[in-house]
């Protein structure tokens, strides 16, 4: 059984994922904040992404040693299904560069819009735009009132 499951390599990647998980973990405990900062510090978010991806390692190590039939054999690959991935990534690169320059809400309303747009989450622009508004002022107050973080503005550069 063993050399089944590895030999096809169904486990090979989310034992690079919990390698590189691992890393990322032992790295978010190096960081000391300079001050006290209470429960949430510079450490907090990537403690709890590190928690979140080994409890999904784990679920998929689970299903793929659970269902112990052989992979599929593979389509051969398209370019048209990578466009999602790369439309989120070119997405986040645009937000990224941008995000000092628009500030927090125009920026991440852009992209929140657009990733609703590439994972086709409701073909009507309106409401679109109307999930997109939510989500952003969702993170803003997450962000801006209870963990009091200062966002960038887009008046700071007027």
């Amino acid at each position: 059984m063993r050399s089944r499951l590895l030999g096809d390599g169904r486990l090979v990647l989310p034992a690079a994922l919990f390698v590189v998980t691992t890393i990322y973990l032992y790295e978010a405990f190096q960081i000391h904040p300079q001050y006290d900062e209470g429960f949430v510090g510079p450490r907090f978010l990537p403690i709890v992404v590190s928690i979140v991806m080994y409890a999904g390692l784990g679920f998929l190590v689970f299903d793929i040693l659970r269902s112990g039939e052989p992979r599929p054999e593979r389509a051969r690959p398209e370019i048209r299904n990578f466009l999602p991935a790369i439309a989120v990534v070119i997405a986040t690169l645009v937000y990224i560069a941008v995000f000092e320059t628009l500030g927090y809400v125009v920026s991440t309303l852009l992209y929140v819009f657009a990733l609703l747009f590439v994972f086709k989450f409701d073909q009507n622009v309106v409401w679109r735009a109307i999930y997109a508004i939510i989500i952003t002022a969702v993170f803003y107050i997450l962000f801006h009132t209870l963990f009091d973080v200062r966002l960038p503005t887009l008046t700071e550069w007027f």
